[in-house]
């Protein structure tokens, strides 16, 4: 850095000497000119040493992480003896196709299998026609003469992974199957914890683990993948299942096994036709399997293959087809390379967009402006419910909007509720709406995506999707919210927005998981949240005795509790500086509120409240950028 710094420099001090013909003037403004772009440049320099401070940060704490969960010598022993004492001792088949692997990573998945606490397993290799003397002489190292567990095939000719994965399955004779790479490890701890699972979820079909990454020397681990649970939307979004993922063999048999046309996606294709068979799907929420990152491995980059991404939007494409035949879908690549599916609009329903305010009309009108102006979706209402405002200028504007809109497209209604009620208004407003969808939206909010109805409203129309929510940003471009998580929280662990005040540059693998994918969550804020009149008034609305605080995140677990899915579409975004009309926690809000709404949904959702199926446990609850929880009881 201190090179490139002086380099930068170097390059920039010659102008002095070789244009001393200059007038002193002109010399002075392009030496200014020169020492700006200097100076950005450093700055720029400080973002990438910020980056890098932040990521060396999270592997410290990752090392720390897995030195306090990784099962020490005496704990396999323990889980040895205990898993002979379970009441389903399942045979578990793990599958493992290999073709010119480094004797190495060979070596080294092989005895990871074999080091297992659960004894009750067969390892089915599949050599997909390799011819490197290194692989075979490794395999033959471990014939069944080693261990009678360990079944080896050879293939007379090269089928690539899915035909060698096929054949491996038509070899298990175990009740599951369970998929491992050739060149990737399991924790000693893999299959106890999943038959530790199936201990009170025997008719689990499909089970997946968290997952990390490990160097090519085989001990640094890096890059923790701490998943949520059972998320359907986030599927369609990414592979989050990967590994380590379990399988009852009867339904990998049902849906055909490995599709040989999408390799590259072909674990992924499996999954979402095995989800679309069965909902008995769960989570093992710690790492057990750990990719390795060598030149060419998918670890190291899913670029590193070019037909892998034609093969993944043919995947969630075949997906689509076969569950929302009556949607027309448009796919595109996100951020960090997740996909994102827009649904079409069914029809032109009306939208009706409530606006709860008082005074602080400057902010009113950017949002009034920002929804006029960049909004493609033209059947909506604007419905503004005043709640008391007395300032000249906020009246002298409602006088403009009355004098340029017609009822049909912006309406005024007059709600001076004393104290102020959120629940209470928003509800007023819905009552007066006309619109079929409802589009609750803060004031202090500003349109940044011209799609950004549409794109709600193609969620929203889905038959198991309620309230649909989006990015927000402050002005500074940190996020505000990206989905809400219930049980945490800085004051109150109630409910909190995960990734708050963090950037998109310097997000690492769990945070770009959650703030940049489609997903599945428990709530989404009302400052900008869109679902149907139907399904609104189905769980009875706002509940009035949420004044201001965590009305939304009751509302959206009624919504849960009724069967229906909540959602958080990252490609929406919009400006919300937060709380400009009711102040903000910890800082000019009425405490006694809180206090009692936080009181309230503790007692009223305390059989949810403190797991969030869409938050992996292993987070601290006080932490908005997915810190770990090193030191809970939970862990050692």
């Amino acid at each position: 850095m201190k090179n490139k710094i002086t380099s930068v420099i170097r390059n920039h001090t010659p102008i002095v000497k070789k244009k001393n013909y200059l007038r002193e003037k002109d010399l002075a403004n392009a030496l200014n000119r020169q020492m700006g772009e200097l100076y950005w440049q450093i700055a720029e320099m400080n973002k990438e040493l910020e980056s890098v401070r932040n990521s060396l940060i999270h592997t410290q704490e990752y090392t720390k992480w897995v030195g306090m969960n990784y099962p020490s010598f005496s704990e396999i022993t323990n889980q040895r003896q205990l898993s002979l004492k379970f009441n389903y001792r399942p045979k578990i088949s793990i599958i493992l196709p290999v073709y010119n692997t480094e004797p190495l990573y060979l070596e080294a998945c092989i005895n990871s299998v074999i080091d297992q606490s659960y004894v009750n397993w067969e390892l089915c290799i599949v050599d997909d026609a390799s011819d490197k003397e290194v692989t075979l002489d490794t395999l033959k190292q471990f014939d069944n003469k080693r261990d009678p567990r360990i079944n080896i095939t050879h293939s007379k000719k090269n089928g690539h992974i899915s035909v060698a994965s096929n054949f491996a399955i038509e070899k298990a004779t175990g009740e599951f199957i369970a998929l491992l790479d050739h060149d990737d490890i399991l924790w000693p701890n893999a299959l106890y914890e999943v038959v530790k699972l199936l201990q009170i979820h025997q008719d689990a079909d499909l089970i997946y683990t968290d997952e990390d990454k490990i160097e090519d020397d085989g001990y640094l681990h890096r890059d923790p993948y701490f998943k949520p649970d059972w998320s359907p939307h986030l599927l369609e979004c990414i592979n989050y299942i990967t590994h380590f993922s379990v399988i009852r063999r009867t339904v990998v048999n049902e849906v055909g096994g490995f599709d040989k046309h999408l390799i590259g996606s072909q674990d992924w294709d499996l999954f979402l036709r095995i989800t679309e068979k069965t909902e008995k799907i769960f989570h093992v929420p710690t790492i057990v399997y750990s990719w390795r990152i060598h030149q060419g491995s998918t670890a190291s980059s899913t670029v590193s293959k070019s037909y892998v991404r034609v093969n993944q939007k043919t995947t969630i494409e075949n997906h689509l087809n076969r569950i929302r035949q009556e949607y027309t879908t448009k796919i595109s690549v996100g951020h960090h390379g997740y996909w994102y599916v827009r649904y079409g609009v069914i029809g032109k329903p009306l939208v009706s967009i409530i606006i709860p305010t008082k005074d602080k009309v400057d902010y009113l009108k950017r949002c009034i402006s920002s929804i006029i102006n960049k909004t493609n979706y033209n059947n909506y209402e604007t419905i503004i419910i005043d709640t008391g405002s007395k300032e000249v200028e906020t009246k002298e504007y409602y006088k403009e909007l009355k004098d340029n809109f017609s009822k049909k497209k912006l309406r005024l209604i007059s709600f001076p509720a004393t104290p102020f009620n959120y629940s209470d208004a928003c509800n007023y407003g819905a009552k007066d709406a006309k619109g079929e969808y409802l589009l609750m939206l803060n004031n202090d909010t500003e349109v940044r995506s011209e799609s950004w109805i549409e794109d709600m409203l193609g969620y929203a129309q889905q038959k198991d999707i309620a309230a649909v929510g989006v990015k927000l940003l402050y002005p500074t471009n940190k996020i505000q919210h990206a989905g809400v998580t219930i049980g945490i929280g800085s004051y109150e662990p109630v409910a909190g927005h995960p990734g708050i005040n963090q950037t998109d540059k310097n997000n690492y693998v769990n945070q770009a998981l959650y703030t940049n994918t489609v997903r599945d969550v428990s709530a989404v804020t009302a400052a900008c949240l869109l679902v149907s009149a139907k399904k609104f008034w189905e769980v009875k609305g706002f509940d009035p005795k949420y004044k201001i605080t965590f009305n939304d995140v009751d509302l959206c677990l009624k919504f849960r509790k009724a069967g229906y899915h909540n959602i958080y579409l990252p490609f929406v975004e919009l400006t919300h500086d937060e709380s400009i009309s009711v102040g903000r926690v910890l800082q000019n809000r009425d405490m006694s509120e809180l206090n009692n709404s936080a009181k309230l949904i503790r007692k009223r959702w305390k059989e949810v409240i403190d797991l969030d199926p869409y938050y992996n446990p292993n987070f601290h609850i006080l932490s908005s950028s997915f810190g770990l929880d090193i030191y809970s009881p939970k862990h050692k």
